[in-house]
């Protein structure tokens, strides 16, 4: 039958969202406006934590595919044993893979950025995720032993 037919799509049409793309200023400038009016002012230009937050939520999709944390610590030794990229690129590279992603699922992309908006799911985020921790990693020796 119709691809557009599958039960993702049906229950996606059903939430009475309008089926809009948001140009990338006006999703952007929404999610801002939203963190302003969520989180404390001093996590949301903090680099480093944002960037923790995106590796976890970019792991909550690959998850719920049935891939392991075993499985996904091969990816952080192939691209950290290169030169880092610049940022627009790997966005860029990040945002394409992610649409792929959601093509393969069968996930409308904007619809389900809207309904997380919707939901107020970035109200029951916590402020910070934890740390990675320093040093060694648990069951391992100190440095050198």
């Amino acid at each position: 039958g119709d691809p557009s037919e599958t039960a993702p799509h049906r229950r996606y049409r059903a939430a009475a969202i309008p089926v809009t793309a948001l140009p990338a200023p006006l999703l952007q400038q929404t999610v801002a406006e939203r963190m302003r009016h969520t989180f404390p002012e001093s996590v949301i230009p903090d680099q480093r934590e944002r960037g923790f937050r995106f590796c976890e939520e970019a792991l909550e999709p690959v998850q719920s595919l049935g891939v392991t944390g075993t499985d996904v610590l091969h990816p952080p030794d192939y691209v950290f044993a290169r030169d880092a990229g610049a940022p627009e690129k790997e966005v860029g590279d990040a945002l394409i893979t992610l649409a792929a992603l959601c093509n393969a699922q069968g996930v409308p992309m904007n619809i389900a950025f809207l309904e997380r908006m919707q939901s107020n799911s970035m109200r029951s985020a916590p402020d910070t995720i934890p740390e990675p921790p320093v040093g060694p990693l648990p069951g391992e020796g100190a440095p050198g032993s």
